[in-house]
């Protein structure tokens, strides 16, 4: 009786480590490179580019708060950080605008970058 009990740990046990290797051993999924404006696309390649470098993208903004709003470019939306002393005078909800920042964009928000100013576009 106690042999067989001991067969069922030690087979759950084994099955568990399966389950976690194998989830630990997917692939993960290539993450969509942001659209820029023709300024900063003609920099070199996203992965060469130096963190304090400045970059623009323009879209339009929606959901401004405190620390953050967030930038659709007509492909994806992105969220842009601020700190509480970012001035954003004049800019609203809908407006189309353009965004310098330094660092990497990303869709996942796992990268950190900075934003730099916010400029209303015509």
């Amino acid at each position: 009786m106690e042999d067989k009990v001991m067969r069922k740990i030690v087979m759950i046990i084994l099955t568990a480590g399966l389950l976690l290797g194998t989830a630990a051993c997917q692939s993960k999924e290539d993450k969509p490179t942001p659209s820029l404006t023709p300024e900063a696309a003609e920099s070199p390649s996203t992965s060469e580019t130096k963190q304090g470098e400045e970059k623009t993208i323009t879209g339009k903004i929606s959901d401004i708060k405190n620390v953050m709003f967030i930038l659709d470019d007509g492909k994806e939306a992105y969220v842009f950080p601020i700190d509480e002393n970012f001035k954003m005078d004049g800019i609203q909800d809908g407006d189309q605008v353009q965004v310098t920042y330094t660092g990497e964009l990303s869709v996942t928000g796992d990268t950190e970058f900075t934003t730099i100013k916010v400029e209303k576009v015509n």
